[in-house]
C-alpha cells in the first residue's frame, strides 16, 4: 500500500536519504518539512514522520500532540531518544516508533503497517512496552498473556508476519491484540506523566540549576508550591522506577535525562 508521506525532519541529510528511499518505495513525498508548525494544514498526508528532537518549534511530545490534534498519524522516529520520551510519545498518540539508525527496509516495513494496519510494533518498542506494564500495571483493562506474548514474540525479532505465523494467529486477532496494547500503553503513559507545570519546574532544575525558592520566584508560586509539585515528580518517579530512593532533586535530574532535556 502506498501513501502520502509528510517528513518532519531538521537534519538535510536524513530529510534527503528518507525522501529517496520513501520515493523508490513507491510512496508520494507530501511534505517536508523542519518543524510541524510548517505543515499545511490543506495538504492531504496519510502519514508524518516526525523527528523526536526539533530544535526549532514544538518537539517531543509536544509536537507529537501538536500533529494528533491536527489530526495526523504520527511515526516518531530518532536515533537517540531514550526509553521514556520514545514511551511518551506513544503516549501522546504516535502509532509507532523506528530508530532512524534502521534499514531502508525497517523503514518500509513501519510506513506499510501504519497504512495498512494503523500501527508499527517495532522490536525495540515492543520491548520498551513490554517492559513499561511490567513495571507499572494499569488497575484494570490492562493487557493480558496474549498480549504480552505478542510483545515479546516481537521484541525477540520476529516481524508481524512471523508473530503471526508463530503464534497461529488470525489476521484479525494480531490486529485486535496490536490495538490493545497501543490503546493500554496510551492510558499507562498519561496516568503517570508529569504535567505542564512539572515539566516546567524539571526544566528549570536540569538545565538552569535553579533553587526551589528561584523557581517560585520565575514561575511566580510559593516555594510551598514548588516543593509539592517536586514530591508529585518523585512519586511518579517512584511509580516508574519502584527500587529508587532519591531525594525528590536528584530524581528531577534523572528524569530530565531520560526525556532528554538535560541540555
Amino acid at each position: 500500500m502506498n501513501g502520502r508521506i509528510a517528513i518532519v525532519d531538521d537534519h538535510p541529510l536524513a530529510r534527503d536519504w528518507l525522501m529517496r528511499e520513501l520515493t523508490r518505495a513507491g510512496h508520494t513525498i507530501a511534505a517536508v518539512v523542519a518543524n510541524v508548525e510548517r505543515l499545511d494544514p490543506g495538504q492531504e498526508v496519510d502519514l508524518v514522520i516526525c523527528d523526536h528532537s526539533l530544535p526549532n518549534g514544538r518537539s517531543g511530545t509536544a509536537a507529537v500532540e501538536y500533529l494528533i490534534r491536527r489530526e495526523y498519524r504520527v511515526l516518531s522516529a530518532s536515533g537517540v531518544a531514550k526509553t521514556e520520551a520514545v514511551l511518551d510519545a506513544v503516549g501522546a498518540g504516535a502509532c509507532g516508533f523506528i530508530n532512524k539508525n534502521q534499514e531502508v527496509e525497517d523503514y518500509a516495513r513501519a510506513v506499510a503497517a501504519v497504512l495498512a494496519d494503523g500501527c508499527y510494533l517495532s522490536p525495540l518498542l515492543a520491548g520498551f512496552l513490554l517492559a513499561d506494564a511490567g513495571r507499572r500495571p494499569l488497575d484494570a483493562d490492562e493487557i493480558g498473556r496474549p498480549e504480552r506474548l505478542l510483545l515479546r514474540t516481537i521484541a525477540d525479532g520476529k516481524t508481524s508476519e512471523e508473530a503471526v505465523a508463530a503464534l497461529g494467529l488470525t489476521r484479525d486477532a494480531y490486529l485486535d491484540r496490536l490495538r490493545l496494547i497501543f490503546t493500554a500503553a496510551c492510558r499507562r503513559r498519561r496516568k503517570y506523566r508529569l504535567s505542564p507545570r512539572e515539566l516546567q519546574i524539571v526544566r528549570l532544575i536540569a538545565r538552569d540549576d535553579l533553587s526551589a525558592r528561584r523557581i517560585g520566584e520565575v514561575l511566580h508560586i510559593s516555594t510551598d508550591t514548588v516543593s509539592d509539585h517536586m514530591e508529585s515528580i518523585k512519586r511518579k518517579y517512584v511509580a516508574l522506577h519502584p527500587d529508587c530512593d532519591l531525594r525528590p532533586r536528584a530524581i528531577v535530574l534523572k528524569w530530565a535525562r531520560e526525556l532528554d532535556m538535560s541540555d
